[in-house]
């Protein structure tokens, strides 16, 4: 595995002037408005670090969509994933607007080649097995995953599968709104995202007691 690690100094540079973000950066120097406010020269929203306009906008989408160990993901799971670290106004159009010019997703969703031939990946039944409810959406997602990771030799994609099983066990429920991961250790994996340097805000210790509650919660939040 490779990771790059992207630094963020230079957005400092960009707040005052930034059609975003310029007005609230210079309010909030010395305090917070609107759940704005500066830690280190960067502009937060709550724990969100605030991204003005610039490249670093679609590389995040990108990176979160089909970078590191992605699985070239939907509008929703891929937005809900960015919001868990980033924050700018109309991110979701961004997202919708790259995601509609991915050429992977889309053919992994119709299963349709430019030709206008049906060439669904030759996956053997056996792992796949066609059942009622959750399991079969399950099945359905996990396939659309395997066929944008899979290249052009589709024999190997049973390499691909540990790949697949991370990206949709970090990836946000519809229903839940929580991922798989979150669910089973309350907090979420971390991906090639969480790695690169944020300005850090401050952490508060917790005791043990307080995080089994918590846990009790979410899994109640769950099952309803």
């Amino acid at each position: 595995m490779e990771t790059k690690l992207i630094g963020f100094e230079y957005l400092k540079d960009l707040y005052k002037s930034d059609e975003d973000f310029g007005g609230v950066f210079t309010q909030c120097t010395t305090q917070v408005i609107d759940q704005f406010h500066q830690v280190n020269g960067f502009l937060f929203r709550d724990s969100k670090l605030c991204i003005p306009r610039s490249s670093t906008r679609e590389l995040l989408i990108r990176e979160v969509h089909e970078g590191g160990i992605a699985g070239h993901l939907g509008v929703d799971k891929t937005l809900s994933m960015l919001q868990e670290n980033f924050y700018w106004p109309q991110m979701e159009k961004q997202v919708r607007s790259l995601i509609s010019r991915c050429a992977i997703w889309h053919q992994a969703k119709s299963r349709v080649q430019p030709q206008g031939l049906y060439t669904p990946l030759q996956v053997p039944e056996r792992p796949w097995e066609h059942t009622a409810g959750q399991t079969e959406v399950v099945n359905r997602t996990m396939a659309t995953i395997l066929r944008t990771l899979v290249s052009k030799n589709h024999k190997y994609w049973d390499v691909k599968l540990a790949h697949a099983e991370f990206a949709y066990n970090r990836a946000p429920s519809s229903t839940t709104k929580s991922s798989p991961f979150e669910v089973v250790y309350g907090h979420n994996a971390i991906i090639h995202v969480d790695l690169m340097p944020l300005p850090s805000v401050k952490i508060v210790s917790r005791h043990a007691e307080e995080r089994t509650m918590e846990m009790r919660l979410l899994h109640e939040k769950i099952r309803a």
